[in-house]
């Protein structure tokens, strides 16, 4: 009882995420199948009543009436379906539109740790998947599950409303050998258990069926993942066109790709299941239809039914079977699609594990803010080694400083624990001597502009990828667009603020070369004008001269805000007034470019020294 319960509250959240990703979407889908379920009946009894006028001598005028009656009823049912279904098309493209929105949206929504981690990127890359197949999930539970459900619901119903007379006892006076048995009620026990046994034997054949299918679903996806990431990364990015070509890649990346083996193997296994099945569903049902035309005519033939009837009482069979098994055969695979569709539910309903506290973020007396790590240690999920041990250091508001290291020496991981991307593993960090966790999470994130090594730029106008926004100040984004040392640039293009950046979309977008990207992306920050910006390896992709015009000039963008570069590049730290470096997780040195070049043994002394000899003449 529990499992069942468990089915049926799975099977019905499901058509509630339909409902609210279309609304009255089901309304026009059950409501419509409603009356394409009634719509054979309508021919099966005009059939049967003109035949029986016929045989009973009707006038004519009734039988035309009955012919109008049905051709009427046939017209309007008809009407009516068509009216469902046009409401049906456009609200199932705005179902089709909204499961994407809503998979991103959640993505969006995730914690950052949760959008970094292998096992969520692995259930967003399975539901892409089962989407792109069309075969299982969310999406084809209303027309392939819901909507024949609803139809088999009807039929039966219908069917039983036509035939139950059928199975009453008829007048047996009189009768003997055969005319006995198919008018006894033997007969229409018979023809019950033969119903019942066709319709048990689909429903068996169609569930091993759906189950082999879903085991192969599981082969399938590992190869169509691998097909669609090459065909996403490199065969229609032309941002792979360069390196495709240099190298000759074109042979590797078709054969790497190919899913054509796998593919064959599946799609033999897939046929040879079906081709099985579809033959023993055809001799059942061929045993079943002749035992029903054998009951029936003999009926008819004794007079004991009229021969309209025999028509009526046939095909109402016939539905029935097929109502009753295809019923059977949709909630069996109900109950496996329901396997999929919990993977989804699984993700849209993934609770954020951070927490995202109440506290208003608020300036200290003298408008500044206090920020300070205390004894902050951290390791990523699911490894053992610290990125971060014991990070005890107070950021000085109004001040340049700067973050150096060796690779993996754990600068980008302390920006992300400052910008709560992580929470800390040991130690917290504090925000006006109050735990950053302890306050509201989009609220605290405003206090901050960063530039991470690896940003992106979008295939927006260049105006709205500065402001982050579809709208913009256009004098403000170009104020920062020139602070940045894109003002001759900017003025270059034809269509200024308004050019769209790629061409993804529009044949008149402008490709960017690396230090483009970077004054850009350094422009977005210093558009959003938060207290304290923090840039990422801000320069790397510029040239020297390039470099020095932007520190030299960083005094005069920012102003009095708090600025926190992590470069591998020290010529930074010589504008900076406190130096920060770590090593292998640690904070080893802090203070001056000065004072820490006196301290020859040290790790920042080396670092300079290394980088210098390439900037100085021998």
């Amino acid at each position: 009882m529990k499992r069942l319960k468990y089915e049926i509250s799975t099977y019905f959240r499901g058509l509630k995420l339909i409902e609210q990703m279309s609304p009255r979407i089901l309304f026009y889908f059950l409501g419509g199948t409603v009356f394409e379920g009634m719509a054979p009946f309508v021919n099966i009894s005009a059939t049967a009543a003109v035949i029986n006028g016929v045989i009973a001598g009707k006038p004519a005028g009734t039988l035309l009436l009955y012919a109008g009656i049905a051709v009427g009823a046939s017209l309007a049912l008809a009407a009516i379906i068509h009216f469902f279904w046009y409401n049906r098309l456009w609200r199932a493209d705005v179902m089709w539109q909204n499961y994407t929105m809503l998979l991103d949206s959640k993505a969006m929504r995730l914690d950052y740790a949760q959008v970094e981690n292998p096992r969520i990127q692995q259930m967003r890359t399975t539901l892409d998947e089962i989407h792109k197949l069309n075969r299982f999930g969310i999406i084809p539970l209303l027309w392939r599950s819901a909507t024949p459900i609803c139809r088999s619901l009807v039929t039966i119903g219908c069917s039983i409303i036509l035939m139950y007379h059928m199975f009453l006892v008829l007048p047996m006076e009189n009768m003997s050998g055969m005319i006995w048995f198919v008018a006894s009620p033997w007969a229409s026990a018979l023809l019950a258990v033969a119903i019942l046994t066709c319709a048990v034997w689909d429903v068996r054949t169609n569930s091993k069926f759906s189950e082999r299918s879903f085991r192969l679903m599981d082969i399938l996806f590992p190869i169509n993942r691998i097909f669609q990431y090459y065909v996403d990364h490199f065969f229609i990015n032309y941002h792979c066109g360069k390196d495709v070509r240099l190298y000759h890649q074109q042979e590797l990346l078709e054969r790497e790709s190919n899913p054509e083996e796998q593919t064959k193997a599946f799609i033999k296994d897939v046929e040879k299941v079906e081709g099985r099945q579809k033959v023993l569903l055809a001799i059942s049902s061929g045993l079943l239809s002749l035992l029903i035309y054998l009951i029936i005519s003999f009926r008819a033939w004794a007079g004991l039914i009229a021969v309209g009837s025999v028509i009526q009482f046939i095909g109402c069979v016939m539905e029935f079977v097929r109502g009753f098994s295809t019923l059977v055969e949709q909630v069996a695979l109900g109950v496996q699609n329901n396997k999929v569709m919990q993977k989804h539910l699984d993700y849209v309903n993934y609770p954020p594990k951070m927490k995202r506290g109440t506290l208003h973020v608020e300036k200290q007396p003298g408008g500044e803010y206090d920020l300070e790590f205390h004894n902050v240690s951290f390791k990523y999920p699911n490894s053992e080694i610290s990125a971060l041990k014991n990070i005890s250091i107070k950021l000085k508001i109004g001040k340049r400083m700067a973050v150096v290291g060796m690779n993996g020496s754990g600068k980008t991981t302390f920006i992300k624990l400052l910008c709560r991307l992580y929470d800390p593993t040991e130690g917290k960090i504090t925000l006006n001597g109050i735990d950053i966790r302890e306050y509201d999470y989009e609220e605290y994130l405003t206090i901050f502009s960063v530039v991470f090594q690896d940003f992106h730029l979008f295939s927006f106008l260049l105006g709205q990828n500065v402001a982050a926004d579809k709208t913009y100040d256009s004098d403000k984004t170009l104020e920062c667009l020139v602070a940045a040392g894109m003002g001759a640039w900017v003025e270059s293009l034809p269509d200024g603020l308004d050019t769209p950046l790629y061409r993804d979309f529009d044949e008149s977008g402008i490709e960017l070369s690396g230090g483009e990207r970077q004054k850009i992306a350094l422009a977005r920050a210093l558009y959003k004008d938060a207290p304290l910006i923090i840039l990422d390896e801000p320069t790397s992709a510029l040239d020297p001269v390039s470099e020095f015009e932007i520190y030299s000039k960083f005094n005069e963008i920012v102003g009095e805000k708090t600025v926190i570069f992590i470069s591998h590049r020290l010529s930074s730290c010589r504008f900076s007034d406190c130096i920060f470096v770590f090593d292998k997780g640690k904070l080893i040195q802090q203070g001056t470019h000065d004072a820490l070049l006196l301290s020859k043994d040290g790790k920042y002394h080396r670092l300079w020294s290394a980088q210098a000899q390439y900037y100085t003449e021998k």
